[in-house]
């Protein structure tokens, strides 16, 4: 019987026709940006850049996501995949949730198969489908609805891969990240759907592309100007610095009206969302001492003025809470 790696392989052979194509020009495309520390960027995520910085060049290999460094930062065990999974499918359901949940063989993620093998998927793609299921639930909200995303702290690009496919369209996506991450999200994504799909921003003479995927490096945010209907980080915003936060918090999160933050407890953060509207969602045993920080739709809320925040802010005590509006067992969402 066949690897579930070579399984993947044998459905999606476009995909790793495209990787072999791209991969060359990895190098180049990493030595067009500006790779200097940057005052947004936290000690050890710069530590955590530096070597794989030189061990994925000049060409990433074929595995590249079982890197050490993304592993251990993107990957979790599986010890909680089937509660995730049965929230996923009471709020996506189950033909939609095997749509979305499927895994890609680009870069050669570490592999589980779900639904009496039927499925082939992974850790990192189960947790980040919660996610998006969490917020589905607790809001309502309609994916299809949302035209423009900012994602601070991408990952590989594994989240914005999940919510282009849950879209069901080509909303225009945002991430922010490392210099060296968003090369990496380059070789991923445009290895899943295609070069001319996704932008790699070198700087303000390269313009937000609509309708892609742009990939914004954090040495050129400050240039580009970027709002979004939603903005999105799931536990990145609160890895930056103190002047990082400030930013976004005085960008009031780039204009976006809606929010899908992921905070640890006692996080600043979670109170500065909260008094522009947020609520707070504790993630529950799933991950203890971690929160949902949420926001949908028109609320009343005034951008804070600058210099008016600060990340010592001890506010989470007051944030306000959805766990009273959220059911145990919720319906479907249809």
């Amino acid at each position: 019987m066949a690897s579930l790696e070579q399984q993947l392989a044998d459905e999606r052979p476009t995909q790793l026709a495209r990787f072999e194509v791209l991969a060359p020009e990895f190098r180049a495309r990493y030595e067009e940006l500006d790779t200097r520390t940057h005052r947004f960027l936290a000690e050890e995520w710069q530590t955590r850049n530096s070597e794989p910085a030189e061990s994925l060049r000049p060409q990433p290999p074929r595995d590249f996501i079982r890197h050490p460094v993304i592993l251990f930062t993107m990957f979790v065990d599986g010890s909680h995949s089937e509660e995730k999974l049965r929230v996923a499918e009471s709020v996506l359901g189950p033909d939609e949730l095997r749509r979305v949940l499927g895994e890609d063989p680009v870069g050669g993620p570490p592999l589980c198969s779900w639904s009496n093998g039927a499925l082939i998927t992974s850790s990192n793609t189960i947790r980040n489908t919660h996610h998006l299921a969490r917020f589905i639930r607790a809001t309502q909200a309609e994916p299809s609805g949302i035209a423009s995303v900012i994602e601070w702290g991408g990952g590989y690009g594994n989240f914005a891969k999940l919510f282009r496919r849950l879209h069901g369209g080509a909303p225009t996506y945002v991430i922010v990240d490392t210099p060296l991450f968003s090369c990496i999200q380059w070789l991923y994504l445009s290895s899943i759907f295609g070069r001319g799909e996704v932008e790699l921003i070198t700087g303000v003479d390269t313009p937000i592309a609509k309708r892609k995927i742009n990939l914004v490096p954090i040495t050129a945010v400050e240039q580009v100007p970027l709002t979004a209907d939603l903005f999105v980080s799931t536990w990145a915003l609160n890895e930056s610095t103190p002047e990082a936060q400030r930013y976004v918090v005085e960008r009031d999160w780039f204009a976006a009206a809606h929010l899908l933050l992921g905070m640890h407890d006692g996080e600043p953060l979670i109170g500065a969302a909260c008094q522009g509207g947020a609520e707070c969602l504790p993630v529950g045993e799933l991950m203890p001492h971690q929160n949902y920080v949420l926001r949908w739709g028109n609320v009343s809320r005034t951008p804070p003025a600058r210099g008016a925040w600060s990340p010592t802010d001890r506010t989470r005590q007051s944030a306000p809470t959805m766990a009273t509006r959220v059911d145990a067992t919720p319906p479907a969402h249809p």
